[in-house]
Parts: structure tokens; sequence; C-alpha cells
């Protein structure tokens, strides 16, 4: 059983709408908004508040990073 205070990849994925590709894209870029929780193991956690808080912050507009195609 996990804790509902905090989000994997996947469960992260489907709050923001996009894919586990695109977090993981802009997490090596260094341009994702939102901060990881310290690792326990190598997989990648995020604080379930820290997600509500940026989503409330972003209201106005569309969580999307997809490229758009020309």
């Amino acid at each position: 059983m996990g804790d509902e205070n905090v989000l994997t990849l996947l469960e992260l994925a489907r709050e923001l709408k996009v894919s586990r590709r695109t977090i993981m894209t802009r997490l090596a870029n260094g341009t994702f908004p939102i901060p990881t929780l310290p690792a326990l193991d190598k997989k990648h956690r995020w604080s379930r508040q820290a997600v509500m808080r940026y989503l409330e912050g972003h209201a106005d507009r569309p969580v999307s990073w997809r490229r758009r195609r020309a």
C-alpha cells in the first residue's frame, strides 16, 4: 500500500495529463517545474501537495509541455 501524499511517475503523468516520457525529458533537461522528493530508491516521487500547489498556480493555462508540430 502506497502513501497517498506521494505520487509516482505514472500517477504524476495522469494528474498533469502528460506522458511519462515528457516528464522524464523535462527532468533530464532541468526544466521540470515541480521538485522531486528525496529518493529512497532509484524511482522519482513527488509530493501531492507540491503538485497541487503548482496546478493551482497555473490554472489559467493548460498543463501541456508537448511540442507542437509545424
